[in-house]
């Protein structure tokens, strides 16, 4: 988690907020968010799962743009300023940028870029298939957010998946190329 944290709070962008929700844990993770003071905003929920917590933490947040990070997911020091970049210059909805999975075997941990979904002859087909970026390897537009229900509670998994298919037909999406997402 502080991981995580980390890489929110050392971004180069300089007008980032850090909003956490404790999700009802059990394993000292309030601790460790209270140990960063007034650098984060810290919510406390009863279990609801990950949905209910991503709807909690881009409500109570006030910027333009949303980015989620799990506990285990980290960003580059310029997640931010490139996403953000790319996204207003191709005046875009959602960017999404390239990942990798650290935590596996060298051989199944190369860095993957998705494709140009915006520029496919089929774009909603395509995303349907394999909407293929985690959770915060995109940046939104909090207004995409603001016409939706957010993240569907009734989902104990895809949240995101499903949330990106309904929000995606009408969106203009932003694929940055470079690698800046990690779990």
């Amino acid at each position: 988690m502080r991981e995580a944290i980390d890489s929110a709070l050392t971004q180069t962008y300089d007008r980032v907020e850090v909003v956490v929700v404790d999700d009802g844990s059990t394993d000292g993770s309030v601790a460790i968010m209270q140990g960063y003071g007034s650098a984060i905003t810290v919510i406390e929920q009863e279990n609801a799962g990950a949905a209910a917590a991503r709807n909690s933490g881009w409500r109570a947040s006030k910027g333009e743009y949303l980015v989620f990070l799990d506990a285990d997911d980290t960003i580059s020091e310029d997640y931010i300023t490139l996403m953000l970049e790319q996204l207003q210059a191709a005046g875009g909805d959602i960017a999404y940028c390239g990942w990798q999975n650290t935590g596996l075997s060298p051989d199944r941990c190369k860095p993957f870029v998705p494709p140009d979904y915006e520029n496919e002859p089929a774009k909603l087909e395509r995303l349907i298939q394999n909407a293929r970026w985690p959770i915060h390897a995109a940046l939104v537009r909090r207004e995409l957010f603001e016409a939706s229900v957010g993240f569907d509670t009734r989902w104990g998994t895809c949240e995101d998946f499903a949330l990106w298919i309904e929000r995606a037909i009408d969106a203009r999406l932003v694929r940055v190329k470079d690698v800046l997402a990690f779990y």
